[in-house]
């Protein structure tokens, strides 16, 4: 009976977390939504920004280069969340003041996203992410 009682609690309680984040405007829609905000997303290789998406719209980026760090921060918000298409604005320290990202393969460990600075219009190669600094 014990046993029992611990399944039905374990499983209702991960039917709360499944259920809970759908409601939001603001979620990616997928059961992994939360691990895509509050923490840093960094460019496999270098080869790129290293990405932080903040759950109250707040952006920050930063790039190694030569051993020197440079870092920008603005704004973000999802544009067509179903596409998970994002907009990325009001950059400061930043070669450009805005752009727009097309967010793909997101697990809970990777993420990858291709970048446009014409509202859409084109877009970059894919940039491929992680949430470990390795």
């Amino acid at each position: 009976m014990k046993k029992l009682l611990v399944y039905f609690l374990l499983a209702g309680s991960m039917t709360i977390v499944s259920c809970s984040g759908g409601d939001s405007s603001d979620d990616i829609p997928t059961p992994i939504a939360y691990q895509f905000k509050d923490k840093w997303w960094y460019s496999v290789g270098n080869t790129t920004l290293d990405l932080y998406f903040h759950t109250n719209g707040v952006y920050e980026s930063k790039y190694l280069y030569n051993g020197t760090t440079t870092v920008s921060n603005g704004e973000w918000q999802w544009i067509d969340q179903p596409n998970k298409i994002i907009h990325i604005y009001n950059l400061q320290n930043n070669g450009v003041d805005e752009y727009v990202g097309k967010v793909s393969g997101l697990t809970a460990h990777t993420l990858k996203m291709k970048v446009s600075f014409d509202n859409g219009g084109t877009y970059t190669d894919t940039y491929n992410y992680t949430d470990t600094n390795n």
